[in-house]
């Protein structure tokens, strides 16, 4: 039994197809990136941190309605003019059914309001 040269040929093409089905087998998925192209401009640079705020006086803020408050229109950092700027919006909630005691009451006050 000999080896001829076209027995050793067929072995090294077999080895290496086999060595490369082990490659594609068990080599690890390429991770997808965003590609941009890197230019010359100003530089930004931008800081993320948390912050602390120090409140000198606490306000109890209520209403004489129910209702939900919404979020406020003002983000952090605008401008804030007293008398002007609305910091608060509160949405009305569904009317509440009036029991006898309370129907009486309000028609008092309407009575009232009205004599005055």
């Amino acid at each position: 039994m000999t080896l001829n040269s076209r027995n050793i040929g067929l072995g090294i093409v077999g080895a290496l197809i086999f060595g490369a089905l082990l490659f594609v087998t068990f080599r690890t998925d390429p991770v997808p990136v965003d590609l941009i192209e890197a230019t010359r401009g100003p530089m930004q640079v931008t800081i993320n941190a948390d912050g602390q705020t120090q409140i000198r006086d606490i306000y109890d803020v209520s209403t004489p309605i129910s209702g939900t408050a919404l979020r406020a229109p003002v983000e952090v950092g605008d401008m804030v003019t007293a008398g002007e700027t609305v910091v608060a919006v509160v949405e009305r909630g569904a009317p509440e059914l009036l029991d006898l005691r309370s129907r009486v009451q309000a028609e008092a006050a309407v009575r009232e309001a009205q004599a005055g």
